[in-house]
């Protein structure tokens, strides 16, 4: 064979191994979380996905097992822009596309990052897990399982862990559950080719396997092939304010910093654009349409049934009226007065024009979240939040009268956050306001108009 054909024939076979078996800047650990869905509507559960590619092309998934470093559970071939792995004793398939970043991505579009073995950066590192099976559908009954660690490394040398976890069963004639927390305990580590040595303060001493990944926003650390998240630092002290709030039961904000992480959970500036509200809502077998102008302290309300307008209130300011079955009142001081009262509370409330009202408050720590007790123009409101600053209730005392409005379903709305469903009390008649529509600055000036019927 001529020397040149001899030279393109290696050149070839060379190109071929290359394409189908090189390893090249495949080996090392990848970790990434998937997805799918529970049982019953339990949510999203989350997978752990984690593989050791080695340069002989052998991997494993094992990284829990002791042997972890020289197991092997199959082999894995680099096919141009895709990862295929191939299964000992099985004829179980896995393939992963190699992105330009150097990221692998599964059929189902979830990332893969590279880990490496190196230091760990100081912080509390959070495992989460959830696991449902049986359920509706199924005829089995319904059990589900869900807790956590949380893993504090101080980047000298020691260590805090702690624990959690629940279990759930439903079904039929079947209901309960089961809830645990694992003690604090904590010792010193050390940190070796992927190898992280634990030992306790009574002396007991743990290996696990380590990686860790602080290229992206959040530093993503593999223990064991369980996948833990390093908290920001502002998570850390927002953990720690609400432990002291619980140990000590006294809100660590004050009330003009609570009022301004209440406006920005509902929407902050997006709540100032709103100069006027068309909502549509439904009350059992009532519809209901209510109109309010911000600016000029209107508001007006309509109630039908099958398209038949039963009644209608509208507030101007400082006076107003009613029309009821063809006859129309003025409203009396009373009622002014409580209608005037909304202009206090809810959305107007956080408007940045109404907001200091709430600022001058008294703050109080709650279990799931605070409360603010104010005065606004002789009127005594209280409210609440959940622990994510959403406001959940509010009460206030008009005309030696309370009533309470409790919101839910809270949705985006022209950027602010506006609950979808409200639970209305006076203390005597209750009602649940189901919200079917926002209309944001909608009211023209046909709202206002007189009821000629």
């Amino acid at each position: 064979m001529p020397a040149k054909s001899m030279r393109s024939l290696l050149i070839i076979t060379l190109a071929f191994l290359i394409q189908s078996c090189s390893s090249q800047g495949v080996d090392g650990v990848y970790a990434g979380v998937t997805t799918s869905i529970g049982a019953m509507g339990s949510g999203m559960l989350r997978d752990d996905v984690t593989i050791l590619f080695r340069k002989d092309g052998t991997f494993t998934e094992k990284l829990k097992e002791a042997d972890w470093k020289t197991r092997v559970d199959g082999k894995y071939v680099k096919k141009g822009s895709e990862l295929e792995l191939s299964y000992d004793g099985r004829e179980k398939k896995k393939t992963f596309k190699l992105n330009g970043n150097g990221t692998l991505q599964t059929h189902s579009g979830h990332i893969l990052v590279k880990m490496e073995d190196s230091k760990i950066t100081p912080g509390n590192y959070r495992f989460t897990y959830a696991s449902s099976s049986g359920g509706m559908g199924t005829g089995t009954d319904y059990i589900g399982a869900s807790g956590g660690q949380n893993i504090y490394f101080d980047g000298k040398g020691s260590f805090t862990r702690d624990g959690y976890g629940g279990v759930v069963i439903a079904g039929e004639g079947v209901g309960g559950g089961t809830n645990r927390k694992d003690p604090e305990t904590g010792g010193t580590y050390t940190l070796k080719d992927g190898v992280l040595t634990m030992k306790e303060k009574d002396g007991k001493t743990e290996t696990h396997s380590f990686f860790i990944n602080t290229s992206g926003k959040t530093v993503m650390a593999v223990l064991d092939g369980k996948i833990f998240f390093r908290e920001s630092d502002e998570e850390v002290a927002e953990k720690k304010r609400k432990k002291e709030e619980k140990e000590t039961g006294t809100a660590s904000f004050s009330a003009a910093e609570l009022a301004g992480k209440i406006r920005e959970a509902h929407g902050a500036d997006a709540i100032d654009a709103i100069r006027t509200v068309k909502v549509k809502a439904k009350m059992n077998d009532l519809d209901i349409v209510a109109y309010t102008d911000y600016g000029r302290l209107w508001t007006r309300t309509e109630i039908f049934r099958d398209g038949k307008l039963l009644a209608v209130e509208q507030l101007e300011g400082d006076k107003g009226w009613s029309w009821t079955a063809g006859k129309k009142s003025d409203l009396d001081a009373a009622r002014v007065r409580q209608m005037k009262s909304t202009f206090n509370s809810g959305l107007a409330l956080l408007q940045s024009s109404r907001i200091t009202k709430l600022r001058a408050g008294k703050v109080e720590a709650l279990r799931n979240g605070y409360s603010i007790s104010y005065n606004a123009d002789g009127v005594d409101h209280v409210l609440t939040t959940n622990d994510k600053f959403m406001v959940v209730e509010e009460q206030k005392m008009v005309n030696n009268s309370t009533s309470e409005v409790r919101s839910s379903d809270f949705r985006e709305v022209a950027g602010a956050r506006l609950a979808f469903t409200e639970k209305q009390s006076d203390g005597k008649n209750n009602a649940t306001i189901k919200i079917t529509d926002y209309g944001v600055n909608a009211v023209n000036a046909d709202a206002w108009k007189e009821v000629t019927k």
